[in-house]
């Protein structure tokens, strides 16, 4: 397996490249950041995109979704059940409907598997919050050798009900939430996750008390606004390549 966390400024964009060929797309970064990223996704060569998720609507997540669906033989989308009515969203729904993709509302307990690896549904666990952030679809995704936790843009009060659930949070790799903004409990949820290593998507620095938090646990860092991280598996470690 190979994950490349693409550098889209302040936006969230990734992609998992299994070895039996599949792949999965989570978050598509901004809008005017899409021209690029789908450059970069063809020089990885492949055509099909068996899952695509979008966290939740956020521009800086939904932003370039259209362009991957007209790029892409996108067969899926896991899609936050929130609606904000923005023009992006309005794109991609338009981009959705004529492309003719799957459409699935995530909820926590949803599981999607290829062999040995599977993407779970961990949050949010409430459909009340205030925060259009907290409504982010949070994923793990597990193999026999890793598990990688994506935490869209979760901030206090979706990190709270997860830490009250005891959801279990434990991963080696963590895509940092909210591009490396602090929140009240952000040391309780790094604390959860232990990772060992982990990439934050933002342009500038991240606050930090969130490296302080990670270096706690020796954790490796990697800022996307110094460039794309990729990380490939074998089948006794997770490293970065990139």
């Amino acid at each position: 397996m190979r994950i490349f966390f693409f550098d889209a400024g302040d936006g969230d964009a990734a992609l998992i490249a299994l070895d039996d060929g599949t792949h999965i797309m989570i978050d598509t970064g901004l809008d005017e950041n899409c021209e690029a990223l789908v450059e970069r996704m063809r020089q990885i060569s492949f055509e099909t995109i068996d899952l695509l998720v979008i966290s939740h609507p956020d521009k800086d997540h939904i932003g370039g979704a259209d362009a991957i669906l007209e790029s892409f033989d996108v067969k899926r989308v896991l899609v936050s059940p929130q609606k904000k009515g923005s023009k992006q969203e309005e794109q991609f729904e338009k981009a959705l409907a004529e492309r003719g993709a799957e459409r699935i509302e995530g909820k926590a307990g949803m599981a999607f598997s290829w062999g040995e690896v599977t993407l779970k549904v961990i949050g949010p666990l409430s459909d009340r919050y205030d925060q259009m952030n907290d409504h982010s679809l949070v994923l793990m995704l597990e193999t026999p050798f890793c598990k990688t936790l994506f935490a869209g843009d979760v901030e206090n009060d979706a990190i709270e009900d997860m830490l009250n659930a005891k959801v279990d949070l434990r991963a080696d790799v963590l895509k940092v939430p909210h591009h490396g903004r602090k929140e009240k409990l952000s040391a309780a949820f790094i604390q959860a996750v232990h990772p060992s290593l982990a990439v934050i998507p933002c342009e500038g620095e991240p606050d930090s008390e969130i490296l302080e938090a990670l270096g706690a646990f020796s954790c490796d860092a990697y800022v996307l606004g110094n460039g794309e991280v990729d990380f490939a598996s074998s089948a006794t470690s997770f490293d970065c390549v990139q």
